[in-house]
């Protein structure tokens, strides 16, 4: 796929080997160092969503944890419970990943969670 945004050398991407990714159902091409925001932006992407009560137009806005407009839930295998209101500046790219963008106020995943934690109660 052409990535009309994509830099043709620098920073941490390895150009020399493509992933390849899907987005709300659609392929995108990613190079091992890529997240899934700098995926799309080098695929021409910029909506990635719309704000919470105006539904007004929204883009990737920073390079780190501080995003406040792309987030995306990661889907994982059957019957695994999915990860939702992930940072797309900060879940890495790989080949296979399926990733829905989440829009307006996301909603956490409704999937029971099965895993066991461990419990600290300290009271001051």
């Amino acid at each position: 796929m052409a990535q009309p945004q994509r830099t043709v050398a620098g920073g941490t991407v390895d150009r020399s080997r493509t992933l390849r990714l899907t987005v709300d159902g659609r392929p995108v091409d990613a190079h091992p160092g890529d997240t899934v925001a700098s995926a799309l932006l080098a695929d021409g992407t910029r909506r990635v969503g719309d704000s919470i009560y105006r539904r007004r137009p929204r883009g990737v806005l920073t390079a780190g944890v501080d995003e406040p407009n792309a987030y995306v839930r990661v889907h994982g295998p059957e019957g695994r419970t999915n990860e939702s209101m992930l940072p797309a500046t900060q879940v890495e790219a790989r080949d296979g990943l399926e990733v829905t963008l989440e829009d307006g106020i996301g909603v956490l995943d409704p999937t029971p969670d099965t895993a066991l934690y461990d419990a600290v109660n300290v009271h001051c």
